[in-house]
């Protein structure tokens, strides 16, 4: 299962209409609380999230919160280097993976 979220509405319809993700949902802003519980997805995933004028640093925390206990975040090698990285399929803030049972 993969649900996606995003400060842009647009963008979480667009990624929607992509047929990628079982949830989109826009207007989510990772600067304040999630509505979601503790620990409910395996993996996170952030694209073009936290870089200037984005997200605060405040925001791993939250992702943090919602993600089962061994979150890692790693920088792609050439936004580590300052440059921009674009995602494939289709661009959305913040993916979630949800174990399915």
């Amino acid at each position: 299962m993969l649900d996606g979220f995003d400060l842009s509405v647009g963008m979480a319809e667009k990624a929607w209409q992509a047929r990628v993700y079982c949830h989109a949902k826009g207007d989510v802003d990772l600067n304040g609380p999630l509505s979601i519980t503790n620990a409910s997805y395996d993996i996170t995933a952030c694209c073009g999230v936290f870089t200037l004028g984005h997200v605060r640093p405040d925001g791993l925390r939250e992702l943090a919160r919602v993600t089962r206990s061994r979150l890692r975040y790693h920088k792609h090698p050439q936004e580590a280097r300052g440059g921009n990285i674009h995602c494939d399929i289709v661009k959305i803030g913040t993916s979630f993976w949800r174990r399915t049972v």
